[in-house]
């Protein structure tokens, strides 16, 4: 011990030496005395004090009178000694009787618990947190007076999990240890030693680091768009939020401090029931939408529309038609005439309060089908009932246009957007097919990534990406992701099970903490970027945080939900949502988020190293999208659009596309683009046909 610089305050000679030390017992002289005697000696002189340890006396006293008398014939030479204490035979009294018996008999010795162990748990659930705390406290308080300076020794404290430590199952110490503070009048925050995601503590997520680095083509125009939708009812609900300075800050101007520029609101018709309770999911109705894009107005944010066309969530899985427009359901026309009269009064709306809509997108995840028109699952059937049905597509693509209708005649300027969930070729291809068929015009076809969903290879996943961005670009469309995002942890922090957790396939693409969150952004918006028909993404409920923090507090997470809508569902919902989805094992499966884990933002409103992505990645300034429209000298277009991004105040060579039957009309494929503004405009290049060249149709856009 001293070769190691580890001399110890203390040492026992023995442990239980009641009636036996090294094997030497003999009655009432006990040759084991006196080799603790010599023993005790040699402590001495290396400085160090000896202490004896005995095992309490079963029914009183006089046994410890009897071991005290020995020691002092054989001239032990000990300060301390000490009794090892079990707390189902001996309570705080026999502690005490222990004690002044050592003090009668042996003035100047001290007496210590030298081992106890006092349970927090045990099978028939009577011990607790607070039992374990009492009884430590009893028996130091039991050891201590104005001869006796006294104390314990806790025996393994350390074991997790075990019944009577100081550490639970997953090695969070548990406030009970902060008793040896207390019993020296130090006060100590007790909630530090308490699991975090259990008691909605400082989980240290905001603490870790992420590094991020400038990506080439990230423009100051580049969407980096966030989903907030939740945000409202989270406010009415006493939610906050705070910058990296720890103060609490209006979430959307931390938003735009750290780089993010578009605002994605989705928007239900009626999300209550009959009563007037909400359904949840943040209540999404127009007046909750309005409440952000009145906040985002202020920061100079963009707006991205997602009308949904029902009162809760729309999906692949359920496109309900809204309440009230369920009289119509067989009326084709005048459901096309409820979805542009909601979609042009919902726009107006906005734009009275200040909203910058820079895009619109008429319908959520519409890949199955949307009002209602959706494959019947029981029968086998899939999207291609819907949209490979010519009937069914007709009507579909009529409510399409109708919004559409709507959009181009309140915000001309504002892109549409069609949005699938599929990161299937295939699938969208058809779908597209189908959309082209019907006449359907829009600029931006968009689609979910999420990658944990996209299999368990990021280049796998990415190239899938890759794959769907150029098939846009076929088409003469523009690509954005709508939806994404990824993990900053397992763990679950308000007691209603997150959608991705412990022991998801694939929730190990990346690592699950906020580095893992901006590698894949980075590689996603490297990949989206790489094209310039690339808009960029959105960040699907970056800040849908919990109410209350910890998962010990899941009944107050659910009644804010039932009350202001802030968990994914309510208890509004039952009857309307089905089942399957609002039970689970026969148990209420809604009330709070299950997407706090994937949040930039730790479960008390405190912003992750990963929100800085959107600032620290931009590397180029504000860009002007020219829309390249390939036109004869009639003005039809026959080449897909393509489209050139050129910072503002630069100039960018390009080639012009080279295809059948068709040249340029001053025959040059090559012209330089200047960047004058931000923003999207449209360029028209005439081509010439060649004397044997075949008129070009439309067509050619379903065989690509």
């Amino acid at each position: 011990l001293k070769a190691a610089d580890a001399v110890p305050t203390m040492i026992t000679i023995g442990n239980e030496v009641n009636y036996n030390f090294l094997n030497m017992s003999s009655g009432d002289g006990w040759e084991g005395f006196v080799a603790m005697s010599k023993i005790s000696k040699m402590i001495r002189e290396e400085g160090i004090k000896p202490a004896v340890s005995v095992s309490a006396p079963t029914t009183d006293a006089s046994d410890i009178q009897w071991i005290i008398g020995k020691l002092g014939n054989a001239d032990v030479d000990y300060d301390y000694i000490g009794v090892n204490i079990y707390p189902d035979t001996h309570n705080d009294n026999y502690v005490k009787t222990l004690k002044n018996t050592v003090e009668e008999k042996a003035a100047g010795k001290q007496m210590i618990i030298s081992s106890v162990k006092c349970p927090w748990k045990d099978s028939e659930g009577k011990a607790s947190i607070t039992t374990q705390t009492k009884s430590i406290y009893d028996y130091l308080q039991a050891t201590i007076d104005e001869k006796n300076a006294g104390g314990l020794i806790y025996n393994d404290a350390d074991f997790v999990g075990a019944w009577d430590s100081f550490f639970d199952e997953n090695g969070q110490a548990m406030s009970s240890l902060a008793i040896f503070a207390y019993a020296q009048g130090n006060q100590v925050d007790v909630s530090t030693y308490k699991d975090p995601w259990e008691y909605g503590g400082d989980t240290g997520l905001k603490n870790l680091t992420a590094s991020v680095k400038k990506l080439n083509n990230m423009s100051q125009s580049s969407i980096r768009g966030m989903d907030i939708s939740s945000y409202t009812a989270l406010k009415k609900a006493g939610v906050k939020y705070y910058d990296f300075d720890g103060k609490e800050t209006s979430l959307l101007k931390v938003l735009h401090d750290n780089g993010v520029n578009y605002i994605r609101i989705r928007i239900w018709n009626d999300p209550t029931n009959e009563k007037g309770e909400t359904y949840g999911g943040g209540a999404n109705d127009v007046a909750a939408g309005l409440e952000i894009a009145k906040e985002a107005a202020q920061y100079d944010m963009k707006l991205l529309l997602d009308f949904h066309y029902s009162d809760f969530w729309a999906d692949p899985a359920l496109q309900k038609i809204p309440k009230a427009w369920e009289k119509d359901k067989n009326d084709t026309e005048k459901m096309k005439q409820n979805v542009y009269d909601f979609t042009k009064d919902t726009i107006k709306k906005f734009q009275e309060v200040g909203a910058d809509i820079g895009m619109v997108q008429v319908g959520n995840e519409i890949t199955n089908g949307m009002l209602d028109i959706m494959p019947d699952y029981s029968k086998g059937e899939t999207y291609k009932d819907t949209w490979g049905n010519a009937k069914n597509a007709k009507i579909l693509c009529g409510y399409l246009k109708a919004g559409i209708k709507a959009v181009r005649e309140c915000t001309p300027k504002a892109l549409v957007t069609l949005h699938l969930e599929s990161m299937g070729y295939g699938k969208c291809s058809e779908i597209m097919n189908a959309w082209e068929r019907n006449g359907v015009d829009y600029d931006v076809f968009g689609s979910s990534f999420y990658q944990f969903w996209q299999g368990n290879s990021s280049k796998n996943a990415l190239a899938g990406l890759q794959k769907i961005e150029n098939l846009a670009k076929s088409r003469g469309k523009m690509y954005a992701v709508m939806e994404t995002s990824w993990l900053n942890s397992l763990k679950d922090a308000d007691g209603t099970s997150n959608v991705i957790g412990e022991g998801h396939a694939n929730a190990k693409v990346y690592s699950d903490d906020p580095q893992g969150q901006v590698d894949a952004l980075t590689d996603m918006y490297q990949t989206l970027l790489s094209n310039d028909n690339g808009l960029g993404a959105f960040y699907w409920e970056g800040a849908w945080i919990p109410v209350k923090a910890g998962w010990t507090n899941w009944k107050y997470n659910k009644d804010m939900s039932d009350r202001y809508g802030t968990g994914w569902a309510a208890q509004g919902a039952k009857g309307y949502y089905p089942d399957n989805k609002m039970y689970y094992n026969g148990q209420p499966a809604w009330g709070g988020s299950s997407w706090d884990n994937q949040t930039l933002f730790d479960s008390n409103g405190y912003p992750l190293q990963s929100l800085k992505f959107y600032k620290d990645s931009v590397s180029k300034g504000k860009e002007q999208i020219i829309a390249l429209k390939s036109v004869d000298k009639n003005g039809k277009e026959v080449y897909p659009t393509q489209y050139v991004k050129v910072e503002v105040g630069k100039t960018r060579k390009i080639t012009l596309p080279k295809f059948s039957g068709y040249y340029p009309k001053n025959k040059k494929y090559n012209m330089t683009l200047k960047g004058t503004q931000e923003g999207n405009t449209v360029q028209k290049v005439v081509y010439t046909r060649t004397a044997a060249g075949p008129a070009i149709s439309y067509n050619y856009r379903v065989k690509v």
